[in-house]
């Protein structure tokens, strides 16, 4: 049987603290990793867009993940990209994620390929190769910014026939695809809400957790959101849910930068580089951050 419990729940794509000379800050990732944890969470997407991964390499990729499983040591899933090619070789694809997987991590997320056709069965074959020729629980992650591909409800639920497909990070942003994936794919794969303004929505059509940008800022709201949505309080998570979407619009200019500026502000303090390149701070911005992080207290 499928295990779908890492699929569940707040599992915020985690950002890498850089050192001054750009290399990664390990002491720094694993105050963020302890700070996650102590919030809520139940799991933690590494190696993905909010991580730079573009910008790692792939024995970079392999190492964060098993820092992370380990400091993690069994209290959240870790969940991991894989597939870092950035000309979306399948063979060096499926190696990595054989690499990813062996580190103990909970399920690795296979990327919608950049120069492959947008077309259902170009996208499905692609994916279920890697499927097949790994051990590994794989999820797959709609990647804003590559083809922009995503996928038919009819594409959905056909991964989701294999034996270890688990889930999907969906960015359609547009709940009745959303509602028609999950009625396509009845039960056999499962939804994890990428699109904050949507969250709440989402849960309600039957999604069954969240992976959102702005889950690296602020996990204690998101994971109340999704608490008292599985208690049945409306009323009070949709209240949250405002909160969220909120902070979420503060966030959003100049993300990555600005979520490693929000997040020392809130106990995790790191380095404010990115690899990937990143705007100016102005001091105007730098004060609605600082007012953005008042905000998250629950």
């Amino acid at each position: 049987m499928k295990d779908f419990s890492p699929a569940y729940g707040i599992v915020p794509p985690l950002l890498t603290p850089f050192n001054e000379d750009k290399s990664i800050d390990w002491d720094a990732y694993e105050r963020l990793i302890e700070w996650h944890i102590e919030k809520g969470v139940t799991g933690l997407f590494v190696v993905c867009g909010s991580s730079e991964y573009w910008r790692l390499t792939e024995d970079e990729a392999v190492e964060m993940a098993t820092f992370a499983v380990k400091v993690a040591g069994g209290r959240i899933n870790i969940l991991s990209g894989s597939t870092m090619s950035t000309e979306d070789d399948l063979e060096q694809n499926i190696a990595q994620t054989s690499r990813i997987w062996e580190t103990g991590v909970q399920g690795c997320f296979l990327t919608t390929p950049r120069v492959l056709p947008a077309e259902d069965n170009v996208m499905v074959d692609y994916f279920m190769k890697i499927h097949d020729s790994t051990d590994a629980q794989v999820y797959t992650y709609e990647m804003p910014g590559g083809t922009n591909y995503k996928f038919s409800p009819e594409a959905f639920a056909e991964v989701g026939k294999g034996e270890r497909f688990i889930g999907i990070k969906d960015t359609t942003c547009d709940l009745e695809k959303v509602r028609r994936k999950i009625e396509a794919a009845n039960g056999s794969i499962l939804i994890m809400e990428a699109n904050t303004p949507n969250f709440l929505e989402s849960l309600k059509l039957g999604s069954v957790g969240g992976i959102n940008t702005s889950g690296n800022v602020q996990p204690s709201l998101f994971n109340m959101v999704w608490r008292l949505f599985d208690q049945g309080d409306l009323e009070t998570a949709s209240e949250l849910h405002k909160r969220v979407v909120e902070i979420d619009e503060l966030m959003s200019p100049g993300y990555v930068l600005s979520a490693k500026i929000l997040v020392s502000l809130m106990g995790a303090p790191m380095n404010y580089i990115t690899r990937n390149p990143a705007p100016e701070i102005t001091p105007a911005r730098m004060e609605e951050i600082g007012r953005a992080s008042c905000r998250e207290r629950v």
